[in-house]
């Protein structure tokens, strides 16, 4: 059986959500250049830019993870450096080539702009971590995304979810207020925990919405709870 397959639900949100109006209609933008991912200095640069890898870290092994997945890829290239302790799941359309050829990192072949089910096994996603960082920003059909997110939550205990936040940032593919993403996690039910206003770096001017989600349903909260309150403040909004 396929691991992806079509989901009429997943269209159906998608256009229920458009329906209220919670959409900028934006044209999809261009993917990321990553040959400059592969160079040594190159490579450097992204990591200062990047995620957190410190933070994600410590979340995961937290809440005792086995596996970290990377929905749109936008953290494959310095999730590398995690990948002695996690396995590294990505799921994007376009195969890395280069970066799936290390161990520890396995990819699944999706186009997350079409309803897509992603079909992952409920014991693989009881031990991981679901990272979703701008990729959000890179789909024209948000809605997708955010179903295949919020089906594995189902399991998962932790999840992070960024975006650019558009009273902000001056890029064309900022979408939402932190105001405007409150109301879409509600409309999914996602069990939001933490939601912020993030940075890349230190010189950048914060720029991006970070959000944690738990588990749907979750009779395990305080580990959340604990886990945010105790996380110094300026790390978790360095993050993402």
């Amino acid at each position: 059986m396929s691991l992806v397959i079509n989901d009429e639900s997943y269209e159906k949100k998608e256009k229920e959500l458009r329906k209220v109006n919670y959409f900028i209609n934006n044209e999809l933008k261009g993917k990321m250049d990553l040959n400059a991912y592969f160079e040594k200095e190159s490579y450097k640069d992204v990591k200062k830019i990047a995620n957190n890898i410190k933070l994600i870290d410590k979340i995961a092994s937290s809440f005792e993870c086995k596996f970290i997945i990377d929905v749109g890829c936008t953290n494959l290239p310095y999730l590398l450096e995690l990948r002695d302790k996690y396995m590294i799941i990505g799921i994007d359309l376009n195969i890395i080539e280069r970066l799936i050829d290390y161990d520890g990192v396995w990819y699944i072949q999706c186009d997350l702009d079409f309803p897509n089910k992603i079909n992952l096994p409920a014991k693989l996603l009881q031990t991981s971590m679901i990272l979703c960082s701008n990729a959000i920003d890179k789909v024209k059909n948000k809605g997708y995304l955010l179903s295949n997110i919020k089906d594995f939550m189902e399991y998962s205990k932790i999840g992070l979810i960024s975006t650019l936040d558009k009273t902000i940032s001056s890029s064309g593919e900022s979408i939402w207020t932190i105001d405007e993403l409150k109301k879409i996690l509600k409309f999914y039910d996602f069990n939001l925990y933490f939601i912020g206003v993030s940075n890349k770096n230190e010189e950048e001017l914060k720029g991006n919405i970070l959000c944690i989600i738990g588990k749907n349903n979750n009779n395990e909260e305080d580990i959340i709870y604990d886990l945010v309150s105790k996380l110094n403040v300026m790390e978790l909004m360095s993050t993402l």
